[in-house]
């Protein structure tokens, strides 16, 4: 029920094989209406549930009555009282979890806890899980990443209480690209968006990023520079260094350009610098002695950025 002219009650049954026809009564308005099979709404395809709507008058409460006839000539019925209030309901993140199974595969469990005034009608729940370090590659363009995703939902997923005063709900998605033990303690973020619709009609939204493990961080294992050496015959000469970092999960990136966090230093930076963004700069005349004069340029790798060499 909602708050608004004309609403509907929704009776759900897990089970519609055996349903020759449904009557559902509302005590607002005296509504009665009879249903064949063929007229309920199926819930997922696959699926044997289903369920049958009755329009209503608004009314600030209402009694529901339904009469289950199955094919056998078998009758079960069924009454709710409902009371139209107005607070919406509360969705909190309860748990994500990476399980395997016995052959090797992987699934996503993210379980939503939602607290309400009265029984929750629905709630969808949209899930996309992403390596943290193809997010990283996507310059932070989750849209780019998407295309990568290890789970997803792929549009808004729909769950449906299965008894009264249901509070948890949980939404289980396949891996397709399984993650390793270190993957799924630094690598995994899953972002989860949820609206929760009450009897009321009342909704509630919830969204959040989270993480599969304790953080996201990875290593990086090896750095090297292209070119490796330079070679100057002349004053004007330039050259741009290329760092290529071998991450633990990325793999190996190139990381050019100042604030990348790449620094560099020169041995002789009165005859060779380096700017910040990696640019080598011939600072002295090419004499006798600069020529007989091997310059060294160090690389590392951090969180932060300095200033490099400059020519003064």
């Amino acid at each position: 029920m909602a708050d608004s002219g004309r609403n509907e009650a929704i009776l759900r049954v897990s089970d519609c094989s055996e349903i020759a026809e449904v009557e559902l009564a509302a005590s607002s308005d005296g509504s009665r209406l009879t249903l064949v099979s063929e007229q309920a709404r199926r819930l997922d395809s696959g699926s044997l549930a289903c369920e049958f709507s009755l329009p209503f008058a608004n009314a600030p409460a209402l009694d529901i009555e339904a009469t289950l006839r199955l094919g056998n000539g078998d009758e079960h019925g069924l009454a709710e009282s409902y009371l139209l209030e107005r607070n919406r309901p509360d969705i909190a993140l309860e748990a994500i979890s990476v399980q395997s199974d016995e052959k090797g595969g992987q699934t996503l469990l993210v379980s939503l806890a939602v607290t309400e005034d009265v029984d929750i009608s629905h709630l969808d729940v949209t899930v996309s899980a992403l390596r943290a370090s193809d997010l990283r590659s996507a310059n932070g363009v989750v849209e780019e990443a998407m295309d990568t995703a290890f789970a997803s939902t792929d549009g808004a997923a729909r769950r449906w209480p299965t008894r009264d005063e249901q509070g948890l709900f949980h939404v289980l998605l396949p891996i397709d690209s399984p993650l390793s033990d270190a993957e799924i303690l630094r690598n995994g973020l899953v972002l989860v968006d949820a609206v929760a619709v009450d009897a009321s009609g009342n909704v509630g939204g919830f969204s959040t990023i989270s993480l599969t493990g304790e953080s996201v961080s990875e290593s990086a294992l090896s750095l090297q520079v292209v070119p490796s050496e330079l070679l100057f015959t002349d004053l004007f000469e330039s050259a741009v260094l290329l760092p290529q970092v071998d991450f633990e999960f990325r793999g190996v990136t190139t990381l050019a350009g100042a604030g990348m966090g790449v620094t560099y230093s020169s041995s002789h930076p009165d005859i060779v610098a380096v700017t910040d963004s990696g640019t080598v700069l011939i600072c002295a005349n090419l004499t006798n002695q600069t020529r007989a004069t091997p310059s060294f340029l160090q690389l590392s790798s951090s969180s932060s950025t300095s200033p490099g060499n400059r020519c003064s």
